[in-house]
């Protein structure tokens, strides 16, 4: 599972279509595009294409790009991580603070007689 855009993808084929899919302008009369044209790994390589105000489509370059590993599909947390952290793990976590916290209050309660 690959990482693209604070999204994580299933593969890195579904990374290279969603990188396909945003094309971006820069300045008024071009318009770029990457098109994918191998993926292996967790690498994706690409095409990139400008399009100008004549209509014409012409290629620039290549480039090869290694995306992040994500544990598990689906959006990333607000630091672009997975924490890798599943529902049984935070109910785990949960009841751990709860027992922390239960302790703590019978180490009060057990305090109180003794004064």
């Amino acid at each position: 599972m690959n990482a693209y855009h604070g999204y994580c993808y299933p593969d890195i084929y579904a990374v290279a279509d969603a990188i396909s899919a945003e094309p971006f302008s820069v300045g008024a009369s071009s318009v770029y595009w990457f098109v994918p044209y191998t993926s292996s790994g967790n690498t994706v390589s690409l095409i990139m294409f400008k399009k100008s105000d004549s209509g014409a489509a012409a290629s620039v370059g290549t480039f090869s790009r290694q995306m992040p590993i994500c544990s598990e599909v689906g959006p990333l947390n607000p630091d672009g991580f997975m924490s890798g952290l599943t529902l049984s793990d935070s109910v785990e976590l949960s009841w751990l603070v709860i027992g922390v916290w239960a302790v703590a209050f019978a180490f009060r309660a057990m305090r109180r007689p003794i004064r």
